[in-house]
C-alpha cells in the first residue's frame, strides 16, 4: 500500500473516532424521564381506594380495569398553580403535560390507589408542576378531583404525590371553589388549601390548644394539626386588625400529617395577644 493510499486510511480512521466519540457524548447528555409516583394510596372523598388501571396492550392476562385518570400539568400565569375549571380542564394558564392512570407501572394488574410511572421529555429544570387526579377513568365521567402541591423539576427527583398532599378526590367537579361552601360553613377553596376533607365533618384545620407562660414576655406555643404537602406559619396581632407572622415559626412544606407546635419566642408584652396559624399550598 503506498504511503498516499495509507495517509488516506489514517485520516478517514480519526475521523470516524472522533464521530463516535462525538455521538457517544451526546447521549450521555440527554435528560432523564421525569418519575412520577405516589407512596401511599389515593382515596375518594368517602375514604374508598380509586380503582386501578390495567393497560390492555402490555398484558393478556389481566381484567381489564379502568383506572381513575391523573394530570401532570406545568404551572402557568403568576408562578402558582391553579384550580380547576368548572369542566375539569386547566386553567391559569397552566398546561397538561402528561396524562396517566392510577395503577400504572405498578405490579400486580390493576393495583388499586397508586401509580409508577415516568415520562419523557421532562420539563426544563426548575419548572413547577403539579398533579390532579380525577376519581373516573375520564375528566368527561369523573365527579370530583383532588389536587397536590407544586414541585420542582431537579432533573433527577422523582415526583411523589403522597408527600405533595395528595390524598383523595374531595373537590366536586362542576363546582365554584371560592364562592361555594360545604356542610361545615367553609369554602372548598379553604378546604383544599387546608388538605382537610370537605366531605368530613370531623376534618377540621383548627388550633388545638395554646400554652401560655406564666411569666410575660417568654414565649407562647400554639398547637395545630399539619397536614401533608402544606406549610404553616404562627402570626400575631393585639387588635385582630393587622396581622404579623412569626417568620421562626414557619415550617416549610410538610412531607407528612404532623402534630405542630407553633412557638412566638418574644410575645410583646400587651394587655391582649391573638394568635392564628396561616396555612398555605405551595
Amino acid at each position: 500500500m503506498s504511503p498516499k493510499k495509507r495517509r488516506q486510511l489514517g485520516w478517514i480512521a480519526t475521523v470516524v473516532i472522533l464521530l463516535i466519540a462525538a455521538r457517544s457524548a451526546s447521549a450521555d447528555a440527554l435528560p432523564q424521564p421525569q418519575g412520577v409516583h405516589n407512596s401511599a394510596p389515593m382515596n375518594d372523598a368517602f375514604g374508598v381506594v380509586l380503582p386501578g388501571n390495567t393497560d390492555p396492550a402490555n398484558s393478556n392476562e389481566c381484567t381489564i380495569v379502568p383506572g381513575c385518570v391523573v394530570e401532570i400539568l406545568s404551572v402557568g400565569s403568576n408562578g402558582v398553580a391553579h384550580v380547576a375549571n368548572l369542566d375539569g380542564s386547566p386553567s391559569g394558564g397552566d398546561s397538561n403535560l402528561f396524562t396517566t392512570f392510577v395503577g400504572e407501572g405498578i405490579p400486580p394488574c390493576g393495583t388499586a390507589g397508586v401509580l409508577d410511572t415516568s415520562f419523557y421529555p421532562p420539563p426544563p429544570i426548575g419548572t413547577k408542576i403539579y398533579a390532579r387526579v380525577f376519581n373516573a377513568s375520564s375528566v368527561g365521567q369523573a365527579t370530583a378531583w383532588g389536587q397536590s402541591a407544586d414541585f420542582t423539576t431537579d432533573g433527577s427527583s422523582v415526583m411523589d404525590l403522597s408527600t405533595l398532599g395528595l390524598k383523595a378526590t374531595t373537590m366536586p367537579l362542576g363546582v365554584n371553589l371560592s364562592t361555594t361552601t360545604d356542610s361545615k360553613g367553609l369554602t372548598y377553596l379553604y378546604e383544599l388549601t387546608a388538605n382537610t376533607n370537605p366531605q368530613n365533618p370531623s376534618d377540621l384545620f383548627k388550633a388545638n390548644n395554646i400554652i401560655v407562660p406564666s411569666q410575660a414576655g417568654q414565649p407562647i406555643q400554639v398547637n395545630v394539626m399539619g397536614h401533608v404537602g402544606r406549610m404553616y406559619t404562627l402570626q400575631r396581632s393585639t387588635d385582630m386588625a393587622a396581622w404579623s407572622n412569626i417568620v421562626s415559626s414557619a415550617t416549610g412544606v410538610l412531607t407528612a400529617d404532623t402534630s405542630l407546635m407553633l412557638t412566638d419566642p418574644s410575645p410583646p408584652v400587651s394587655p391582649k395577644l391573638f394568635y392564628r396559624v396561616d396555612v398555605t399550598m405551595p
